[in-house]
């Protein structure tokens, strides 16, 4: 939403905001409450949610976290963390554009470094089987194309 309210005085310079302009807006306030609620219940329940991502892809493969014969699980249950963290800064921003510019961009280098954009791919895959439990439909709608978009640019 930041960008594109940026984006959006540029345009507007001189000029009034038109009511299609301004409608994004508009529906952006009118999903604060499901966002700060879907927030809140992502901090609460963040470790279990880490522990239960873990536990499915552990489930898929015993050896889901080695690469090369090294235990790689502290340094993806670290990058899954600080992910759901900036997940949860997205939804509350609804700034996909620059999560995807400034965040994703970084992460997908980092990803790429240990060569396995399959794992991570899964693993934003199964983050997302996981909130959608945890949360409302109307949440979860919220936070779906943040992780999809997470799931598609660290799996590539």
């Amino acid at each position: 939403m930041l960008t594109e309210l940026s984006r959006l005085t540029l345009d507007a310079d001189g000029r009034y905001i038109t009511p299609s302009e301004w409608q994004p807006v508009q529906t952006y306030l009118g999903q604060m409450r499901q966002r700060l609620s879907a927030y809140g219940k992502i901090q609460a329940a963040a470790d279990n949610i880490l522990q239960e991502v873990e536990r499915r892809l552990l489930q898929r493969s015993p050896r889901f976290f080695h690469k090369n014969n090294r235990d790689m699980s502290s340094i993806c249950r670290r990058d899954r963390t600080d992910v759901l963290r900036y997940i949860c800064a997205t939804l509350l921003t609804g700034d996909v554009t620059a999560y995807k510019q400034r965040t994703l961009c970084w992460l997908q280098t980092i990803a790429r470094s240990f060569q396995d954009q399959e794992a991570a791919r899964q693993s934003y895959e199964v983050m997302a089987e996981v909130l959608k439990e945890k949360l409302t439909p109307p949440e979860f709608a919220l936070v779906r194309p943040i992780v999809e978009v997470t799931a598609e640019m660290l799996g590539s």
